[in-house]
């Protein structure tokens, strides 16, 4: 009788649970460790290659790529990487067409996803078929993206983030010798991101020509800063010192270019908790928060009531309160893009479209309002 072999012993066991082995050059993966032994046979003995699931070219790019981009771009297509595995992950990735691809989409804008979210999933798709096409392994089966063919539908919804209330604009305005004020003050006042304005030293205000030079930002890697290019190439610009900011831009005695405007207590770049808690504590202090209640209970069973204070608005919800007053200021759509550091014109539209849909909705508001009031009902 024949003795069983025991295939596990042959290969090593991943995290996932799947089982994988290294074997001249090539990274062969599989559930069932005696399916994975015919894969290391068939690299001896190749006969008519068998096409890679859609699963494996994707954990191929994942691989390769993950490590080269920021922790901000992972976390854009993690949803849409797990979306796409979910799909079509089983499936031969040579079988995957482009009506297969527009089936996710219109799958997404049936449950009402967002026009840039469906084109990251488009995006994710056609950089895992790229990295299949050139890679040595997969590259001798796929040769066509089938991405590259699908259109995106216009006219779908575009998220735009509501800039603040007038009133939060004006307690913002007062409140600019608050502690960590000068941060929301600045960001209202130049349209600056985050990591754009956490980024700024010294040597970056212009006085004499009135601008700030905005060259680099801040990422967090790990909770630490890191200095990294602006976003796109277009975030590489000067924006306008306003004077109610450069009135408050006061450089302390003795401070180098290279001094950061926001720096922790030791010197240097804030690290990510430390920027979160000022944040938090500017938000609180000056009523920018919501509070939820919520009930609970004692290790008694008694009931109380816990008070979650969150901060109400967000650093980039400045950057939208100071596109609003270019738009209520009458600057045009091209000058706004290069202020705001948009690399797309159409980013700065979408605002725009935003802002006039609001103030007609106000208009007609107002006209109703002094219709009612003015004249007596029919």
């Amino acid at each position: 009788m024949a003795k069983k072999i025991d295939y596990t012993k042959l290969f090593t066991r991943r995290k996932d649970g799947r089982w994988q082995k290294v074997y001249k050059g090539f990274t062969l993966i599989d559930r069932d460790p005696e399916a994975l032994l015919e894969k290391v046979q068939e690299v001896d003995n190749p006969s008519e290659p068998k096409p890679p699931t859609f699963r494996e070219i994707a954990e191929a790019w994942q691989r390769k790529h993950w490590q080269e981009i920021t922790i901000k771009t992972v976390g854009c297509y993690n949803s849409a990487y797990k979306r796409a595995v979910d799909a079509d992950g089983d499936r031969p990735a040579t079988e995957i067409t482009p009506g297969d691809i527009n089936r996710v989409l219109l799958r997404m804008q049936s449950e009402h996803y967002s026009a840039k979210s469906i084109k990251t999933q488009k995006t994710v798709y056609k950089l895992i078929f790229n990295n299949a096409i050139i890679d040595d392994q997969y590259g001798q089966l796929i040769k066509i993206n089938p991405a590259v063919s699908v259109t995106i539908q216009k006219g779908l919804p575009k998220t735009v983030r509501e800039p603040p209330e007038d009133d939060a604009i004006e307690i913002i305005r007062k409140s600019h010798d608050k502690y960590f004020g000068l941060f929301p003050f600045l960001l209202l006042h130049t349209g600056l991101r985050r990591g754009e304005a956490l980024a700024l030293t010294w040597g970056d205000v212009d006085i004499k020509n009135k601008v700030i030079r905005c060259d680099k930002a801040i990422t967090f890697v790990g909770g630490m800063p890191r200095i990294k290019p602006p976003k796109t190439e277009a975030g590489n610009r000067a924006v306008l010192l306003l004077p109610d900011l450069e009135k408050l831009l006061k450089r302390p005695e003795g401070a180098k270019d290279t001094d950061p405007i926001f720096q922790k207590e030791t010197g240097g770049y804030l690290p990510e908790a430390a920027f979160r808690r000022r944040w938090k504590h500017y938000c609180k202090e000056t009523g920018l928060v919501t509070d939820t209640p919520v009930k609970r209970k004692d290790k008694n069973g008694r009931e109380y009531t816990y008070h979650i204070i969150k901060p109400a608005l967000t650093p980039h919800q400045f950057r939208h309160g100071y596109a609003t007053i270019l738009f209520e200021a009458g600057v045009d759509e091209y000058t706004a893009q290069r202020l705001l550091g948009h690399a797309n014109i159409e980013t700065t539209l979408a605002i725009y479209t935003h802002l006039r849909e609001k103030q007609k909705d106000k208009s007609v508001a107002r006209l109703q309002e002094y219709m009612g009031k003015t004249y007596a009902p029919i």
